[in-house]
């Protein structure tokens, strides 16, 4: 590369730089066709020279996932360097950055997960949840990184970010990353094991394979190297996690390769590791979350986890399948006011006054024009079953209708509609203290069909978070949800 060119790279002399393209039009082009090379946008990211960097990516966007000779792409360079606003700005041009696989498959989010910094790993996920499926090659993912360099918060946001996730195929995805081997034959729980991450309970409850084996199972890691306490307590936390009993049978392969590698198996990485941090408590939830790293950190809470089983199963629905939903949906809704509208045994077409004898005694009771005909009980019990099957009905339309403002438009319609329900239910009922009812009781039973959009509003509110973590995305992976 030209001097005075690295020297304007160096500098971030953006005036410098254009007096080098006076002089050799092609003088970028000449340093792209070299395979391997120190570019300018590598000399200015690792400076922190934003603005040179962002007219570097805008004249050869080519530089980016350019390696130069010692393995190092440009956005590798400026982590190196602490140089976070650089990155997050090379991330706006292009988020694919955060895959591009450096020196020995080392991506910047495999760097920033083994440095610990939280906080732009969780900006890493956000902005290209698919990094997270990039190995290096020893065949180890971000979750091994994290481990093997004793970044437990950093493997504890990874795993939030995991069963948090609701992209399509995400399940996939949990259950391949957390049964994945390294070259060692080593999932992530060998190497948890060896950690000895007794609080790391969350872990277990993901879709882990206890039985995945090396050479020995992760119930067979535990013999010989840890207190009778620390055993059990490990033992009990793998048979919770239902693992077959096959686990508790070493695998045994009379394999010359298995021979050699019997000192780098798990056994043998617990040995030389099951001292270190033995008692180290990792799992520190903040007690109001801040921003998006503890918040991926922070533990699940049971109606999150509903949340995202939905969530998840919307987002493995196809258009067709969405919109077969939503006819079937409509039917039903239209059946439950049409068996409102006229209940088994119809309507009096009358209105009457009860009867009474000439001894006093009552005859026939009164009725009114428009109420039902059938026994009251039978219409209590038609009446809350309606109720039922209707709101839910409702709710699921809610659901189903894509968010934003045409869905926004179904709203009004919706309403009035419910509401024409409960009112078609008030009429026809052969209750006496219908009639009886103070306004305000009837006016709360009209405004009752609310609680389905004021009920989903109440989630959304209290799972923004879940969706300012992944909606953005979402859309990106599955272009079926709008």
């Amino acid at each position: 590369m030209d001097e005075s060119l690295r020297h304007a790279a160096q500098q971030g002399n953006v005036d410098a730089l254009y007096a080098s393209i006076q002089k050799d039009a092609k003088v970028l082009d000449r340093i792209d066709e070299i395979p391997f090379v120190d570019t300018p946008l590598h000399d200015a990211a690792y400076a922190g020279h934003t603005q040179f960097v962002m007219e570097i990516m805008r004249l050869k966007p080519s530089f980016a996932s350019k390696l130069n000779q010692h393995g190092f792409s440009p956005i590798h360079l400026a982590l190196q360097n602490d140089q976070t606003q650089v990155v997050l700005q090379l991330l706006d041009v292009d988020e694919d950055l955060v895959r591009v696989q450096g020196r020995e498959g080392v991506t910047p989010l495999h760097y920033v997960a083994q440095t610990e910094n939280l906080n732009l790993l969780a900006e890493f996920l956000k902005a290209c949840p698919k990094s997270i499926e990039d190995i290096t090659i020893r065949r180890e993912t971000v979750l091994h990184i994290a481990l093997k360099h004793n970044m437990f918060d950093a493997f504890s946001l990874l795993l939030g970010w995991l069963r948090r996730a609701w992209f399509k195929n995400v399940s996939l995805w949990e259950k391949k990353l957390l049964n994945w081997e390294d070259e060692e034959g080593c999932t992530v729980l060998h190497i948890a094991i060896v950690r000895l991450l007794l609080n790391f309970r969350s872990f277990f409850r993901c879709k882990v394979d206890i039985s995945a084996k090396n050479i020995n199972t992760a119930f067979d890691m535990l013999p010989n190297n840890t207190s009778d306490d620390k055993q059990n307590q490990i033992k009990d936390m793998l048979r919770r996690a239902r693992g077959s009993s096959s686990i508790f049978n070493p695998l045994r392969e009379d394999t010359t390769k298995n021979d050699k590698n019997v000192s780098s198996t798990a056994l043998g990485m617990l040995q030389e590791h099951a001292r270190d941090k033995q008692n180290q408590q990792i799992f520190h939830p903040p007690k109001k979350v801040k921003s998006l790293a503890d918040y991926l950190k922070s533990p699940v809470p049971i109606d999150e986890k509903i949340y995202i089983f939905f969530l998840r199963q919307r987002t493995k629905m196809t258009t067709d399948t969405r919109n077969i939903l939503l006819v079937v949906a409509a039917l039903l809704v239209t059946v439950t006011f049409q068996a409102t509208l006229s209940p088994p045994g119809g309507v009096w077409q009358d209105n009457k006054s009860a009867d009474i004898a000439p001894n006093g005694a009552t005859g026939e009771e009164a009725h009114y024009a428009g109420t039902a005909i059938m026994d009251v009980y039978l219409f209590v019990l038609l009446a809350v079953l309606n109720l039922i099957s209707f709101f839910i009905t409702v709710f699921i339309i809610f659901v189903l209708l894509p968010s934003g403002f045409r869905s926004g438009l179904f709203f009004l319609p919706l309403y009035i509609f419910s509401l024409c329900f409960v009112a078609s239910l008030l009429i026809t009922s052969p209750l006496d203290f219908v009639y009886h009812l103070h306004p305000l009781a009837i006016v709360a039973f009209m405004f009752s069909p609310l609680l389905v959009p004021v009920l989903e509003g109440i989630v959304r509110l209290r799972r923004r978070k879940l969706f300012k973590a992944f909606l953005p995305k979402v859309k990106v992976l599955d272009p079926t949800l709008r």
